[in-house]
Formats: structure tokens, C-alpha cells, sequence
């Protein structure tokens, strides 16, 4: 069975009988930054865990709150979820350096989703990063990383994110 909502996930009850429920992303990405800073809490300095009390997960757009992915792997969470660490570790920095002590951290939803969409329909000469002779044409792991980057950003900006 299909969902048409992408507000919508499918889940297993005991037994293995699927079942609709309603889902948010916004919700799923707090989750998971709470389960990474639990994860990280003895090598976080405080002030990285203080930045991160202030992480905001919106969507300008209004579809970041909507399964775009439909995995069980929520990669949408996750990715928003290690987004707001990273920004969190350069408001602690920017803090640091510029004497501010609070900072709003705001990470979109949807750019999320773009980012991780610019990852899978990145192509070298029409193949995709599955083909196995990509990797030929890109030199060391280094090299094929900052393609990989490269890519997404060119494509983020491409899309007017």
C-alpha cells in the first residue's frame, strides 16, 4: 500500500501488522539531536550543549514537516538532527570569539531534504555514485569527498537554497 500524505508513516505493531500513523519530521529531528547530545554528553563542552538548547527546526517552504523520503531509516531527522550539532559548535565558537552568549540556531527542513536529495542524484559524465567506474575518474578518497560536497552545494544553489 501507497501513502498519498507525506504527513503519514507506516509502522509494525506486534505481530508485524502495519499500521497509518501520523508523523513529524520537526518532531523526529528534536528527538534525534536529544539522543546525539546524550550520546556525545561526555565529550560536549558546555557551551556546545547550551547552543544546542537553542536549535529551532522550521521549514520556509511549509513541506520540511512531511516524510520526503519514504525509508524507515528517517534520514530526514537525522541529517537536521546532525545539522543543528554542527551549528551549535559554530554559535559555540562564534560565541568564543565574539563575546555573544546566545545565539537561535534555525535549521530548515527543507534545505535538509535538499541536501540529502543533491547527495543521491549526484552524476560524473551520466553515472551515479553506484557505478563503479566513478570511482576511476575520482583519484583518492580526499578528492572524491570534495566532489561529492562540491556537488551538493552547487546543487543546493542551483535550487535557490
Amino acid at each position: 500500500m501507497l501513502l498519498d500524505r507525506p504527513d503519514m508513516a507506516i509502522t509494525l505493531e506486534s505481530g508485524n501488522r502495519p499500521r497509518v500513523v501520523s508523523y513529524s519530521v520537526r518532531a523526529g529531528a528534536s528527538r534525534a539531536l536529544q539522543s546525539l547530545l546524550a550520546a556525545c554528553d561526555k565529550v560536549l563542552p558546555e557551551q556546545i550543549r547550551q547552543q544546542a538548547d537553542n536549535v529551532l527546526f522550521s521549514s520556509k517552504r511549509g513541506a520540511g514537516d512531511q516524510i520526503h523520503f519514504p525509508t524507515p531509516l528517517r534520514e530526514q531527522d537525522a541529517t537536521a538532527a546532525i545539522k543543528a550539532l554542527e551549528a551549535s559548535v559554530a554559535a559555540a565558537f562564534a560565541n568564543f570569539r565574539y563575546g555573544k552568549d546566545f545565539r537561535t540556531i534555525d535549521v530548515d527542513l527543507d534545505k535538509t531534504s535538499c541536501f540529502l536529495m543533491s547527495a543521491y542524484i549526484l552524476t560524473i559524465d551520466g553515472m551515479d555514485k553506484a557505478n563503479p567506474k566513478v570511482r576511476e575518474r575520482i583519484p583518492g578518497k580526499f578528492l572524491c569527498f570534495m566532489y561529492i560536497h562540491v556537488g551538493q552545494v552547487l546543487t543546493m544553489c542551483r535550487y535557490g537554497f
